[in-house]
C-alpha cells in the first residue's frame, strides 16, 4: 500500500491545493506540473502525482495509473524542454537526496544555479518547531550540509552551553560539516508547544569516531525558537564533553 503523508510533503501541503501562486506548465486531474518555485536550473520543472506516492521505490501495482499518467507528462514536458533549449534532463530523488517525500520528477536545462541565487526555500513558512526539529536531525544525519541553511533563518544563533560560544548560521552550518568524526545523530525524544508551535526541543543521541579509530557517543537536548518558520534560536545542552572545545573541532575563521 501507498505509504500516508507524514508531514514533510511540500507538494500535498502546498503544491497541490495551490497554497502558494504557481507556474503551471500541465494539470489534469492525476498530474500536476509547474515551474519549480526556487529553480536550480535556468529552466526547472517539477512534475508530480497529484495523490500521495511516497517515492519511486515504494511504488505498487496500486499507483501503475498514477505513475504511467506522470511519465507521460514527464515525457511531454522534456520533449518541449529539449524542442526549446537543446538540451533536457530528467532526475527524481531517493532516500537522503529527497527533500520532499512525495515522488516527484524533474525536468531541467541549462546550467546549475549557486545556493545564493536559488535563495531560501519558500514552503516553510507552514512549518512549526516539530516539523523543523524533525526535518533538521534528518539533514545532520544524511550529513546533508547544503540543505541546512535552508532551515535556518538568517539571524540564526545556537548557543553551546558546555562551552558557551555562540554561532551564527554560517558559523554553525561550518562546525557541522567540519565536525571530525561525525557519523550519526539518532532522535530519542521530541516535544513541541507554545502558541504557535514555535518552541521545541529535541533530544538525541550522537555517535562518532575519536581520532584513534574508538566509538563516541553523546547525548545532547537542543531547545529551539521557530521565527518566520525557521530556525531562529537553538541552545544546546551536551553530555559526555569537556568545557574545553577538543582540538579540530572548531573551523578556521576568515
Amino acid at each position: 500500500m501507498t505509504q500516508s503523508y507524514d508531514g514533510t510533503d511540500f507538494y500535498c501541503d502546498v503544491a497541490i491545493p495551490r497554497a502558494v501562486p504557481l507556474d503551471v506548465v500541465h494539470e489534469d486531474g492525476l498530474v500536476l506540473a509547474y515551474h519549480h518555485t526556487r529553480p536550480f536550473w535556468d529552466v526547472h520543472v517539477v512534475v508530480v502525482p497529484k495523490r500521495h506516492i511516497a517515492s519511486l521505490t515504494t511504488v505498487t501495482t496500486e499507483d501503475e495509473a498514477d505513475v504511467r499518467a506522470l511519465l507521460r507528462v514527464v515525457q511531454r514536458v522534456a520533449r518541449q524542454v529539449e524542442e526549446e533549449h537543446g538540451a533536457a534532463a530528467v532526475l527524481t530523488n531517493l532516500g537522503a537526496y529527497q527533500d520532499s517525500r512525495h515522488l516527484h520528477v524533474h525536468v531541467h536545462s541549462g546550467p546549475q544555479r549557486s545556493q545564493a541565487a536559488v535563495g531560501p526555500p519558500q514552503h516553510t513558512g507552514g512549518m512549526d518547531a516539530a516539523a523543523l526539529l524533525t526535518r533538521l536531525a534528518e539533514v545532520i544525519d544524511a550529513h546533508d550540509w547544503d540543505a541546512l541553511p535552508d532551515l535556518l533563518h538568517p539571524e540564526f544563533t545556537c548557543r553551546l552551553v558546555h562551552t558557551g560560544e555562540v554561532f551564527d548560521r554560517d558559523g554553525w552550518v561550518r562546525l557541522n560539516a567540519d565536525y571530525p568524526g561525525f557519523q550519526r545523530l539518532h532522535v530519542e525524544d521530541l516535544v513541541a508547544g507554545g502558541d504557535r508551535g514555535d518552541r521545541g526541543v529535541l533530544r538525541a543521541r550522537v555517535v562518532g569516531t575519536s581520532g584513534t579509530g574508538g566509538e563516541l557517543v553523546f547525548a545532547v537536548a537542543s531547545f529551539a525558537t521557530v521565527r518566520d518558520g525557521l530556525l531562529s534560536e537553538l541552545t544546546e545542552v551536551w553530555t559526555n564533553v569537556d568545557q574545553q572545545a577538543p582540538e579540530g573541532t572548531r573551523p578556521r575563521q576568515g
